[in-house]
């Protein structure tokens, strides 16, 4: 009996139910204007108690494609999948991204693994062209970006 080899295919699909005018979506060409969107997307009752980690995929003029939930953790930590950020990036046409999470104690401080995944998102975009524009950090009453804060050299 002669082994058969099994070849995969691939098909990128885009469903996009909503059409919304590119004048439309939200721009978010700042960290304030970044925390102002993920603030109306955050759930109200799980900010200070469950730390998540979300996605803004961006167009070329910096308006928002979509803001995905990726992960969803414990009190003070939660998985970051750059397989997943990336396919959902590219399947967003995004043409850079912003990556941000919340931290349930109020924290804004980013932390050493905050900065190295900062790090690791920002060198993975680079290689497929899809920029990373910042990591924001969310709290109830505030944001930390770390490129405006200069935790991570972002150009």
């Amino acid at each position: 009996m002669t082994k058969q080899k099994i070849i995969r295919h691939v098909q990128l699909i885009s469903s996009n139910t909503t059409k919304i005018k590119p004048e439309d979506k939200p721009k978010s060409d700042t960290p304030e204007a970044a925390y102002q969107i993920l603030r109306k997307d955050w759930d109200n009752n799980t900010i200070n108690l469950i730390e998540e980690f979300k996605l803004i995929s961006l167009d070329s003029q910096m308006r928002v494609n979509t803001i995905s939930t990726l992960s969803k953790g414990g009190t003070d930590c939660t998985i970051v999948d750059l397989k997943i950020l990336f396919a959902t990036a590219l399947l967003s046409k995004a043409h850079s991204v912003i990556i941000a999470h919340n931290h349930p104690s109020g924290s804004l401080k980013p932390s050493t693994q905050d900065i190295a995944l900062t790090e690791k998102v920002r060198e993975a975009g680079k290689i497929i062209d899809i920029p990373l524009r910042d990591h924001i950090i969310v709290t109830d009453d505030g944001y930390c970006s770390l490129n405006e804060a200069d935790f991570v050299a972002f150009n």
